[in-house]
């Protein structure tokens, strides 16, 4: 069978390449029955990802706290997942993954201009709240080694030190 053009309801273009496969150019696909297929029209929605963008965009151009209001809120819980996943070790705690999320938030908030719409508003500082967190986790976890070197140092007692054909108590010998 060649494939034809149908109109449907003055929007929604259909080829059908034989009787029983049918596409729609960006349109959803309904099945009644088993082998008819009803074409439903649905109007084109913006993306999570442009709606984002087009707040961001109006704040920058009015400067309304609601708007930037807005954005935290529908933002922050995927900011805060961010810090918490980021968080391997369980180092750090709840208080300071909201801390984290806070300061990533005012870190976009300086740089909002830089914001191209790429990715979702939520994403964008999720990437700030990742980087705070590791940061802070690298900070602690060398806080506890440098503990853990000194205590040794004190006590005489030198774990995990291997010894290796480089080690001071072979080359001595």
């Amino acid at each position: 069978i060649t494939p034809t053009i149908a109109r449907l309801a003055d929007k929604v273009i259909v080829e059908l390449k034989s009787p029983k496969a049918a596409t729609v150019r960006g349109r959803k696909e309904v099945n009644l029955m088993k082998y008819k297929k009803i074409w439903k029209y649905q109007p084109y929605r913006t993306s999570r990802r442009e709606q984002d963008y087009q707040q961001v965009q109006e704040f920058l151009k009015s400067g309304d706290p609601e708007l930037w209001k807005a954005l935290y809120e529908s933002a922050y819980e995927i900011v805060y997942q961010c810090a918490y996943g980021m968080d391997f070790c369980r180092v750090l705690g709840p208080d300071d993954y909201c801390e984290i999320a806070d300061e990533a938030f005012a870190l976009c908030y300086e740089q909002l201009d830089r914001y191209q719409g790429l990715s979702q508003f939520s994403g964008w500082v999720g990437g700030y709240s990742k980087n705070i967190t590791r940061t802070r986790c690298r900070q602690v976890l060398t806080g506890l080694r440098y503990r853990r070197q000194l205590y040794e140092v004190s006590t005489g007692r030198m774990r995990d030190w291997a010894r290796t054909k480089y080690s001071p108590a072979i080359i001595a010998t």
